[in-house]
Protein backbone atom coordinates (compact mmCIF):
# COMPACT_ATOMS: atom_id res chain seq x y z
CA UNK A 1 0.00 0.00 0.00
CA UNK A 2 0.81 3.31 -0.45
CA UNK A 3 2.50 5.30 1.95
CA UNK A 4 0.37 7.76 4.17
CA UNK A 5 1.02 11.63 3.71
CA UNK A 6 2.79 13.05 6.20
CA UNK A 7 1.04 16.70 7.09
CA UNK A 8 3.34 19.48 7.22
CA UNK A 9 2.41 21.74 10.47
CA UNK A 10 1.60 25.46 10.37
CA UNK A 11 4.00 27.79 11.18
CA UNK A 12 3.14 29.19 14.86
CA UNK A 13 1.51 32.61 14.57
CA UNK A 14 3.01 36.17 15.35
CA UNK A 15 2.99 37.04 18.37
CA UNK A 16 -0.37 39.60 18.90
CA UNK A 17 -0.16 43.07 20.35
CA UNK A 18 -2.99 41.98 22.76
CA UNK A 19 -2.29 38.47 23.68
CA UNK A 20 -5.78 38.14 25.61
CA UNK A 21 -8.41 39.80 23.38
CA UNK A 22 -6.42 37.35 20.54
CA UNK A 23 -8.31 34.47 22.05
CA UNK A 24 -11.18 36.13 21.81
CA UNK A 25 -10.53 37.24 18.01
CA UNK A 26 -9.53 33.53 17.61
CA UNK A 27 -12.50 32.11 18.52
CA UNK A 28 -14.99 34.46 17.03
CA UNK A 29 -13.78 34.77 13.54
CA UNK A 30 -12.15 31.05 13.65
CA UNK A 31 -16.29 30.42 13.99
CA UNK A 32 -17.16 33.04 10.78
CA UNK A 33 -14.33 31.99 8.74
CA UNK A 34 -15.90 28.48 8.55
CA UNK A 35 -18.81 29.71 7.72
CA UNK A 36 -18.12 31.89 5.43
CA UNK A 37 -15.19 31.05 3.83
CA UNK A 38 -14.18 27.37 4.19
CA UNK A 39 -17.39 25.73 3.96
CA UNK A 40 -17.85 24.23 0.68
CA UNK A 41 -14.30 23.23 0.07
CA UNK A 42 -14.97 19.18 1.21
CA UNK A 43 -17.84 19.05 -1.27
CA UNK A 44 -14.84 19.32 -4.32
CA UNK A 45 -12.82 15.87 -2.99
CA UNK A 46 -15.89 14.35 -2.50
CA UNK A 47 -17.38 14.83 -5.78
CA UNK A 48 -14.72 13.06 -7.32
CA UNK A 49 -12.82 16.45 -8.76
CA UNK A 50 -9.45 15.89 -7.36
CA UNK A 51 -7.72 19.39 -9.12
CA UNK A 52 -5.68 20.97 -6.43
CA UNK A 53 -6.80 24.55 -5.75
CA UNK A 54 -4.48 26.91 -3.08
CA UNK A 55 -4.28 26.43 -0.26
CA UNK A 56 -4.59 22.60 -1.13
CA UNK A 57 -1.83 22.65 -4.37
CA UNK A 58 -0.56 19.20 -4.36
CA UNK A 59 -2.06 16.22 -6.39
CA UNK A 60 -4.60 13.73 -4.62
CA UNK A 61 -4.23 9.96 -5.55
CA UNK A 62 -6.67 7.96 -4.85
CA UNK A 63 -5.05 6.79 -1.16
CA UNK A 64 -5.05 9.80 -0.34
CA UNK A 65 -9.30 10.28 -0.16
CA UNK A 66 -8.99 8.19 3.17
CA UNK A 67 -7.38 11.43 4.68
CA UNK A 68 -10.18 13.56 3.65
CA UNK A 69 -10.80 14.55 7.12
CA UNK A 70 -7.21 15.21 8.32
CA UNK A 71 -6.87 17.41 4.91
CA UNK A 72 -10.00 19.16 6.32
CA UNK A 73 -8.22 19.75 9.50
CA UNK A 74 -4.86 20.81 8.12
CA UNK A 75 -6.76 23.66 5.84
CA UNK A 76 -8.37 24.92 8.67
CA UNK A 77 -5.04 25.05 10.98
CA UNK A 78 -3.44 26.92 8.36
CA UNK A 79 -6.08 29.79 7.65
CA UNK A 80 -6.09 29.60 11.50
CA UNK A 81 -2.37 31.00 11.37
CA UNK A 82 -3.31 33.30 8.31
CA UNK A 83 -6.20 34.86 10.72
CA UNK A 84 -3.79 35.30 13.83
CA UNK A 85 -0.92 37.26 11.03
CA UNK A 86 -3.89 39.37 9.56
CA UNK A 87 -5.04 40.06 13.02
CA UNK A 88 -2.42 42.43 13.76
CA UNK A 89 -1.25 43.53 10.82
CA UNK A 90 -3.65 46.45 10.66
CA UNK A 91 -3.19 47.41 14.52
CA UNK A 92 0.36 48.20 14.20
CA UNK A 93 -0.26 51.01 11.61
CA UNK A 94 -2.42 52.55 14.03
CA UNK A 95 0.00 52.89 17.00
CA UNK A 96 -1.79 56.11 18.33
CA UNK A 97 -5.51 54.49 18.69
CA UNK A 98 -7.16 52.38 21.18
CA UNK A 99 -6.83 49.24 18.63
CA UNK A 100 -4.44 48.08 21.36
CA UNK A 101 -6.82 48.64 24.43
CA UNK A 102 -8.60 45.44 24.85
CA UNK A 103 -12.15 45.56 23.71
CA UNK A 104 -11.58 48.63 20.47
CA UNK A 105 -9.03 45.54 19.28
CA UNK A 106 -11.49 42.97 19.54
CA UNK A 107 -13.91 44.43 17.42
CA UNK A 108 -11.49 45.73 14.91
CA UNK A 109 -9.61 42.66 14.71
CA UNK A 110 -12.54 40.13 14.62
CA UNK A 111 -14.66 42.39 11.68
CA UNK A 112 -10.92 42.35 10.24
CA UNK A 113 -10.56 38.48 10.38
CA UNK A 114 -14.23 36.74 10.53
CA UNK A 115 -15.74 38.82 8.01
CA UNK A 116 -13.43 41.03 5.46
CA UNK A 117 -10.08 38.46 5.41
CA UNK A 118 -12.89 35.41 4.88
CA UNK A 119 -15.19 36.32 2.18
CA UNK A 120 -12.04 37.18 0.42
CA UNK A 121 -10.61 33.00 1.15
CA UNK A 122 -14.08 32.49 -0.34
CA UNK A 123 -13.80 34.17 -3.27
CA UNK A 124 -10.04 32.44 -4.09
CA UNK A 125 -9.54 29.55 -2.48
CA UNK A 126 -12.78 27.57 -2.57
CA UNK A 127 -14.14 25.86 -5.40
CA UNK A 128 -17.22 28.22 -6.21
CA UNK A 129 -15.31 31.36 -5.90
CA UNK A 130 -15.58 34.15 -8.24
CA UNK A 131 -11.84 34.08 -8.84
CA UNK A 132 -11.12 30.53 -7.80
CA UNK A 133 -8.73 29.06 -10.12
CA UNK A 134 -10.54 25.26 -9.39
CA UNK A 135 -13.60 25.09 -11.73
CA UNK A 136 -14.15 24.22 -15.13
CA UNK A 137 -12.19 26.31 -17.38
CA UNK A 138 -15.23 28.29 -19.23
CA UNK A 139 -16.23 29.36 -15.94
CA UNK A 140 -12.68 30.92 -14.36
CA UNK A 141 -12.09 34.32 -14.87
CA UNK A 142 -9.94 34.83 -18.08
CA UNK A 143 -9.65 30.92 -18.24
CA UNK A 144 -7.74 30.75 -15.07
CA UNK A 145 -8.63 32.65 -12.37
CA UNK A 146 -6.29 34.51 -9.53
CA UNK A 147 -3.56 32.54 -8.56
CA UNK A 148 -2.72 33.44 -5.14
CA UNK A 149 -0.73 30.84 -3.57
CA UNK A 150 -0.12 31.45 0.00
CA UNK A 151 -1.59 34.97 0.57
CA UNK A 152 0.10 37.78 -0.98
CA UNK A 153 -3.04 39.19 -1.73
CA UNK A 154 -5.58 37.17 0.52
CA UNK A 155 -3.76 37.74 3.87
CA UNK A 156 -1.55 40.88 3.31
CA UNK A 157 -3.31 43.19 0.45
CA UNK A 158 -5.91 42.63 3.14
CA UNK A 159 -4.07 43.83 5.88
CA UNK A 160 -1.90 46.77 4.32
CA UNK A 161 -4.99 48.33 2.84
CA UNK A 162 -7.29 47.53 6.01
CA UNK A 163 -4.22 49.68 7.41
CA UNK A 164 -4.76 52.45 5.10
CA UNK A 165 -8.59 53.38 5.36
CA UNK A 166 -7.93 53.32 9.30
CA UNK A 167 -4.47 55.52 8.69
CA UNK A 168 -6.70 58.18 6.99
CA UNK A 169 -9.15 58.51 8.96
CA UNK A 170 -7.11 58.67 12.06
CA UNK A 171 -4.42 61.22 10.51
CA UNK A 172 -0.73 61.44 12.26
CA UNK A 173 0.59 61.62 15.42
CA UNK A 174 0.67 64.45 17.87
CA UNK A 175 3.99 66.29 16.78
CA UNK A 176 4.49 64.56 13.31
CA UNK A 177 5.59 67.11 10.32
CA UNK A 178 6.16 66.06 7.22
CA UNK A 179 9.00 67.13 4.44
CA UNK A 180 8.51 68.75 1.21
CA UNK A 181 11.94 68.34 -0.36
CA UNK A 182 13.11 64.74 -2.24
CA UNK A 183 13.51 62.52 -0.84
CA UNK A 184 10.20 62.83 1.47
CA UNK A 185 10.08 62.43 5.23
CA UNK A 186 8.70 63.17 8.33
CA UNK A 187 10.02 63.70 11.90
CA UNK A 188 8.17 61.36 14.79
CA UNK A 189 8.90 59.70 17.60
CA UNK A 190 12.16 57.38 17.61
CA UNK A 191 11.56 53.99 16.69
CA UNK A 192 12.25 51.37 19.51
CA UNK A 193 15.09 48.95 20.01
CA UNK A 194 16.71 48.26 16.86
CA UNK A 195 17.60 44.92 18.33
CA UNK A 196 14.32 43.80 18.71
CA UNK A 197 13.31 45.20 15.58
CA UNK A 198 16.08 42.77 13.72
CA UNK A 199 15.37 39.73 15.89
CA UNK A 200 11.14 39.92 14.94
CA UNK A 201 12.31 40.33 11.18
CA UNK A 202 14.86 37.46 11.18
CA UNK A 203 11.76 35.27 13.37
CA UNK A 204 9.50 36.44 10.51
CA UNK A 205 11.77 35.09 7.70
CA UNK A 206 12.05 31.74 9.78
CA UNK A 207 8.23 31.85 10.08
CA UNK A 208 7.44 32.50 6.44
CA UNK A 209 9.22 29.35 5.35
CA UNK A 210 6.47 27.27 6.71
CA UNK A 211 3.84 29.78 6.10
CA UNK A 212 4.66 29.47 2.24
CA UNK A 213 5.43 26.12 2.31
CA UNK A 214 2.78 24.61 4.27
CA UNK A 215 0.92 26.00 1.90
CA UNK A 216 1.24 22.79 -0.04
CA UNK A 217 -0.23 20.70 2.88
CA UNK A 218 1.77 17.55 2.29
CA UNK A 219 5.28 17.03 1.93
CA UNK A 220 4.47 13.32 0.15
CA UNK A 221 5.11 12.69 -3.49
CA UNK A 222 4.53 16.17 -5.31
CA UNK A 223 3.92 18.25 -2.46
CA UNK A 224 7.04 17.56 -0.75
CA UNK A 225 8.70 19.40 -4.23
CA UNK A 226 5.80 21.72 -4.25
CA UNK A 227 6.91 22.98 -0.31
CA UNK A 228 10.74 22.86 -1.02
CA UNK A 229 10.06 25.39 -3.75
CA UNK A 230 8.18 27.85 -2.11
CA UNK A 231 10.72 27.93 0.91
CA UNK A 232 14.12 28.16 -1.37
CA UNK A 233 12.22 30.66 -3.20
CA UNK A 234 11.08 32.69 -0.38
CA UNK A 235 14.89 32.53 0.86
CA UNK A 236 16.03 34.33 -2.40
CA UNK A 237 12.99 36.96 -2.58
CA UNK A 238 13.82 38.14 1.21
CA UNK A 239 17.34 38.17 0.50
CA UNK A 240 17.23 40.29 -2.40
CA UNK A 241 14.53 42.50 -1.40
CA UNK A 242 17.20 43.37 1.53
CA UNK A 243 19.91 44.31 -1.01
CA UNK A 244 17.78 46.35 -3.20
CA UNK A 245 15.81 47.98 -0.78
CA UNK A 246 19.45 49.29 0.80
CA UNK A 247 20.73 49.84 -2.44
CA UNK A 248 17.60 51.99 -3.43
CA UNK A 249 17.97 54.38 0.43
CA UNK A 250 21.31 54.97 -0.32
CA UNK A 251 21.37 55.45 -3.89
CA UNK A 252 18.37 56.96 -5.34
CA UNK A 253 17.45 58.45 -1.95
CA UNK A 254 20.14 60.24 -1.24
CA UNK A 255 20.40 58.21 2.36
CA UNK A 256 24.09 58.66 3.90
CA UNK A 257 24.00 55.34 5.70
CA UNK A 258 22.71 51.53 5.66
CA UNK A 259 19.73 52.08 7.50
CA UNK A 260 18.38 49.16 9.26
CA UNK A 261 14.57 50.06 8.51
CA UNK A 262 15.54 49.93 4.68
CA UNK A 263 16.81 46.27 5.26
CA UNK A 264 13.98 44.74 7.30
CA UNK A 265 11.31 46.52 5.23
CA UNK A 266 13.56 44.99 2.18
CA UNK A 267 13.25 41.60 3.47
CA UNK A 268 9.81 41.46 4.49
CA UNK A 269 8.36 43.32 1.28
CA UNK A 270 10.48 40.38 -0.20
CA UNK A 271 8.82 37.91 1.42
CA UNK A 272 4.88 39.41 1.19
CA UNK A 273 5.36 39.74 -2.84
CA UNK A 274 6.87 36.10 -3.39
CA UNK A 275 3.78 34.69 -0.93
CA UNK A 276 1.61 34.30 -4.24
CA UNK A 277 4.13 32.68 -6.22
CA UNK A 278 6.71 30.90 -4.41
CA UNK A 279 5.78 27.66 -6.10
CA UNK A 280 5.21 28.63 -9.92
CA UNK A 281 8.55 31.21 -10.34
CA UNK A 282 11.73 29.67 -10.97
CA UNK A 283 15.08 30.84 -9.60
CA UNK A 284 15.58 33.95 -12.08
CA UNK A 285 11.68 34.78 -10.91
CA UNK A 286 12.57 34.99 -7.13
CA UNK A 287 15.36 37.02 -7.46
CA UNK A 288 13.00 39.82 -9.86
CA UNK A 289 10.24 39.68 -7.64
CA UNK A 290 12.89 40.81 -4.62
CA UNK A 291 14.08 43.92 -6.14
CA UNK A 292 10.85 44.90 -7.59
CA UNK A 293 9.38 44.61 -4.00
CA UNK A 294 11.65 47.05 -2.83
CA UNK A 295 10.87 49.51 -5.86
CA UNK A 296 6.98 48.69 -4.87
CA UNK A 297 7.91 50.00 -0.88
CA UNK A 298 10.25 52.55 -1.09
CA UNK A 299 7.64 54.04 -3.62
CA UNK A 300 4.49 52.90 -2.07
CA UNK A 301 6.71 54.77 1.54
CA UNK A 302 7.12 57.93 -0.66
CA UNK A 303 3.69 58.11 -1.65
CA UNK A 304 2.67 57.82 1.77
CA UNK A 305 4.68 60.64 2.71
CA UNK A 306 3.83 62.86 -0.05
CA UNK A 307 0.28 62.47 1.14
CA UNK A 308 1.20 63.35 4.87
CA UNK A 309 -0.02 59.80 6.10
CA UNK A 310 1.29 58.08 8.84
CA UNK A 311 1.92 54.98 8.80
CA UNK A 312 3.88 54.41 12.32
CA UNK A 313 5.72 51.13 10.68
CA UNK A 314 5.53 51.08 6.94
CA UNK A 315 2.79 48.46 7.33
CA UNK A 316 0.83 49.19 3.88
CA UNK A 317 4.07 49.69 1.83
CA UNK A 318 5.35 46.22 3.16
CA UNK A 319 2.02 44.56 3.05
CA UNK A 320 -0.34 46.67 0.46
CA UNK A 321 2.13 47.72 -1.96
CA UNK A 322 4.22 44.84 -1.98
CA UNK A 323 0.95 42.39 -2.22
CA UNK A 324 -0.09 43.88 -5.33
CA UNK A 325 3.21 43.35 -7.06
CA UNK A 326 3.08 39.65 -5.86
CA UNK A 327 0.10 39.22 -7.89
CA UNK A 328 1.45 40.82 -10.63
CA UNK A 329 4.85 39.12 -10.80
CA UNK A 330 2.60 36.07 -10.61
CA UNK A 331 0.91 36.86 -13.93
CA UNK A 332 4.23 38.16 -15.49
CA UNK A 333 6.83 35.33 -14.06
CA UNK A 334 5.05 31.75 -13.01
CA UNK A 335 6.95 29.15 -15.06
CA UNK A 336 4.82 26.94 -17.12
CA UNK A 337 6.42 23.90 -15.62
CA UNK A 338 6.22 25.14 -12.08
CA UNK A 339 2.23 25.69 -12.99
CA UNK A 340 2.07 22.54 -14.18
CA UNK A 341 3.67 20.36 -11.24
CA UNK A 342 1.99 22.21 -8.38
CA UNK A 343 -1.48 23.20 -9.79
CA UNK A 344 -3.66 21.66 -13.14
CA UNK A 345 -1.35 20.69 -15.90
CA UNK A 346 -3.97 21.00 -18.34
CA UNK A 347 -4.17 24.33 -17.20
CA UNK A 348 -0.28 24.85 -17.60
CA UNK A 349 -0.47 25.90 -21.11
CA UNK A 350 -3.02 28.96 -20.68
CA UNK A 351 -2.36 30.19 -17.40
CA UNK A 352 1.33 30.67 -16.99
CA UNK A 353 3.20 34.09 -16.32
CA UNK A 354 3.46 36.37 -19.77
CA UNK A 355 7.32 36.08 -19.91
CA UNK A 356 6.86 32.33 -20.25
CA UNK A 357 4.28 32.73 -23.25
CA UNK A 358 0.93 32.01 -21.80
CA UNK A 359 -0.72 34.95 -22.61
CA UNK A 360 -2.50 37.81 -20.73
CA UNK A 361 -4.82 35.69 -18.74
CA UNK A 362 -3.08 35.00 -15.67
CA UNK A 363 -1.75 38.46 -15.29
CA UNK A 364 -5.34 39.91 -16.27
CA UNK A 365 -7.10 37.88 -13.14
CA UNK A 366 -4.54 38.85 -10.95
CA UNK A 367 -4.73 42.75 -11.51
CA UNK A 368 -8.84 42.23 -12.11
CA UNK A 369 -8.47 40.61 -8.27
CA UNK A 370 -5.88 43.16 -6.56
CA UNK A 371 -8.17 45.94 -7.59
CA UNK A 372 -11.13 44.51 -5.97
CA UNK A 373 -9.35 43.75 -2.89
CA UNK A 374 -8.43 47.38 -2.72
CA UNK A 375 -12.41 48.18 -3.51
CA UNK A 376 -13.60 45.53 -1.20
CA UNK A 377 -10.88 47.04 1.85
CA UNK A 378 -12.44 50.17 1.74
CA UNK A 379 -16.45 49.51 1.49
CA UNK A 380 -15.86 47.37 4.97
CA UNK A 381 -12.77 49.07 6.30
CA UNK A 382 -14.00 52.82 6.32
CA UNK A 383 -17.01 52.82 7.43
CA UNK A 384 -16.04 50.86 10.90
CA UNK A 385 -13.44 53.35 11.28
CA UNK A 386 -15.79 56.42 10.84
CA UNK A 387 -18.26 54.67 12.78
CA UNK A 388 -15.36 54.32 15.79
CA UNK A 389 -14.28 58.06 14.93
CA UNK A 390 -17.67 59.12 15.50
CA UNK A 391 -18.03 57.81 18.58
CA UNK A 392 -14.45 59.05 19.74
CA UNK A 393 -12.97 55.43 20.13
CA UNK A 394 -10.43 55.53 16.99
CA UNK A 395 -7.89 57.93 19.09
CA UNK A 396 -6.68 57.83 21.93
CA UNK A 397 -6.18 60.97 23.92
CA UNK A 398 -3.24 63.32 23.79
CA UNK A 399 -1.45 62.77 27.02
CA UNK A 400 -1.79 58.82 26.33
CA UNK A 401 -0.46 59.27 22.65
CA UNK A 402 2.98 61.21 23.92
CA UNK A 403 3.78 58.60 27.35
CA UNK A 404 3.63 55.46 24.86
CA UNK A 405 0.66 53.01 24.62
CA UNK A 406 3.45 50.30 26.26
CA UNK A 407 3.51 52.54 29.08
CA UNK A 408 -0.23 53.42 29.17
CA UNK A 409 -1.89 49.86 28.66
CA UNK A 410 1.22 47.60 29.96
CA UNK A 411 2.91 49.16 33.11
CA UNK A 412 2.78 46.86 36.10
CA UNK A 413 3.04 49.39 38.78
CA UNK A 414 0.85 51.64 40.70
CA UNK A 415 -0.92 53.15 37.42
CA UNK A 416 -2.88 55.52 39.46
CA UNK A 417 0.60 57.43 40.58
CA UNK A 418 1.72 57.50 37.08
CA UNK A 419 -1.47 58.91 36.05
CA UNK A 420 -1.47 61.66 38.73
CA UNK A 421 2.20 62.61 38.32
CA UNK A 422 1.83 62.76 34.66
CA UNK A 423 -1.54 64.94 35.09
CA UNK A 424 0.44 67.52 36.91
CA UNK A 425 3.23 67.41 34.85
CA UNK A 426 2.26 67.44 31.37
CA UNK A 427 0.42 70.29 30.22
CA UNK A 428 -1.58 70.84 26.69
CA UNK A 429 -2.93 67.35 26.93
CA UNK A 430 -6.51 65.67 28.43
CA UNK A 431 -6.03 64.24 31.46
CA UNK A 432 -5.72 61.27 32.25
CA UNK A 433 -7.29 60.83 35.26
CA UNK A 434 -10.43 62.07 33.55
CA UNK A 435 -10.15 60.20 30.29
Amino acid sequence: PSPSPSPSPSPSPSPSPSPSPLTVVGFCSHLEYYYVGRRGRADSFQSGDFRPAPPITCTLAPHHLSHLSHLSHLSHLSHLSHLSHLSHLSPHSLAHSPAHSPAQYVLLATFLTGIVYSVTVHWVWNEQGIFSNSKAKQDMLFGCGALDFAGSGVVHMIGGFSALWGVIMLGPRAGVTFTEEWPRGKEAPQPQSAIFQSLGVLLLWFSWFGFNGCSAMFIAGEGGDVAARAMVMTAIAGATGCVSSVVISTSVLSQNQILLSSAHNGILGGLVSITACCATVEIEGAFLVGVGSSIFYHLGDQLLLKLQIDDVVNAIPVHGFCGVWGLVATGLLSSRTNYQRTFDPEMASDCCGLFYGCGWAQLSANVVFALTLVVWTAVTTLPLCYLLHSLDMLRVVNLDEQVGMDEVLHFEGNQDAVDLDMDESRRGGQARSGA
